[in-house]
């Protein structure tokens, strides 16, 4: 038999984002409406963890691979802070760190040393926030990077090695994003920090 003839016009393919050198910045968006805050900034806030400023002082970084499909992966800060720790990394919170439902588990951006993908945070990975006395564990192959539309995702992995769902969220009052698993629960233990979720998004070097 001849073979069936398909109709109708073909549907074009969505084509992915320049991700040719993996170079580039990472935008900051409020995550309930999508409008544009900022960038995540070149300096620390007080306590050593990235926050978001305009494009003047965005930090530049570097995308641990280019192709999408490559699983999670580290960022380096190419015009960071701290060269000593160069991986825009998570650092667990002074509240707890375990993302369950129903648990206050947050960790800060900040500079982190290397840790494998999937791996529970290492103590020994080291990260910016130490030379404040703040001795929590970190991660830093956390990060995916979606090719259609740019979004910058974060997982999380438990000291168990579970793999829950992971947010990211900015909080004014402290001046910080970071990672966090049951946002309801933080805003119920920190009612007045005025904590929202954003997106993250990577804005490739033209």
């Amino acid at each position: 038999m001849p073979p069936t003839r398909r109709s109708g016009a073909l549907v074009p393919r969505a084509s992915c984002i320049p991700l040719s050198t993996g170079s580039g910045k990472i935008q900051v968006r409020r995550a309930s409406d999508g409008v544009i805050l900022g960038y995540i900034r070149n300096t620390f806030d007080g306590q050593n963890s990235y926050t978001y400023g305009t494009l003047a002082n965005a930090l530049s970084v570097q995308l641990g691979s280019v192709d999408s499909s490559a699983g999670v992966m580290e960022i380096r800060a190419i015009n960071g802070p701290d060269a000593a720790h160069p991986f825009v990394g998570a650092v667990g919170g002074s509240a707890g760190y375990n993302f369950n439902p129903g648990q206050l588990g947050y960790t800060y951006l900040s500079g982190t040393g290397h840790t494998p993908a999937n791996s529970p945070p290492s103590f020994s990975a080291g990260h910016s926030i130490q030379s404040l006395g703040y001795n929590a564990p970190a991660e830093s192959t956390v990060w995916s990077v979606n090719c259609l539309t740019g979004a910058v995702t974060g997982q999380w992995t438990n000291v168990d090695g579970s793999q829950p769902s992971t947010s990211i969220f900015y909080d004014p009052a402290v001046d910080f994003v970071g990672l966090i698993g049951d946002f309801n629960k933080f805003v119920q233990t920190f009612p007045n920090e005025g904590a929202y979720l954003v997106t993250l998004h990577f804005i490739p070097n033209i």
